[in-house]
């Protein structure tokens, strides 16, 4: 079932920063697994609320706590419209989605710390020729 603008909804929940309050410090960007908040060091963070799901893993690692969670009314109105058996499904391919995208991002990261550490060992051992 799609809503007006022709997406999904992909949670309950659905991320909100406060900009007023935002620092730019980028933690939440690298703890969101959907890739769905944008922005750049020391400037203004944005929530792509297409791609939030709600998760809530951005919340933690926010040293100022400048991100709500709102309640996502298109994902209520598209829930109430779905029979059991539906709802229950779409909870399924969510998670199922989650699960993915999650294995996806830890696969980077993982990718990224072996790819510093030959770097580091690299050097290593540059140096110690010296």
């Amino acid at each position: 079932m799609e809503t007006k603008e022709n997406i999904i909804p992909t949670g309950k929940y659905i991320a909100r920063i406060v900009e007023e309050e935002c620092i730019g410090c980028t933690l939440c960007i690298k703890a969101c697994p959907f890739d769905a908040i944008i922005g750049a060091s020391k400037h203004l963070h944005t929530v792509i609320s297409q791609y939030c799901t709600g998760c809530k893993l951005c919340l933690p690692p926010c040293p100022v706590d400048c991100i709500r969670l709102d309640i996502n009314s298109e994902f209520e109105e598209v829930c109430k419209e779905l029979s059991k058996p539906q709802q229950s499904e779409l909870k399924k391919s969510f998670a199922a989605v989650s699960r993915n995208n999650k294995d996806r991002r830890d696969k980077r990261l993982e990718e990224a710390i072996q790819a510093k550490q030959a770097a580091f060992e690299r050097k290593k051992k540059e140096l110690m020729k010296r």
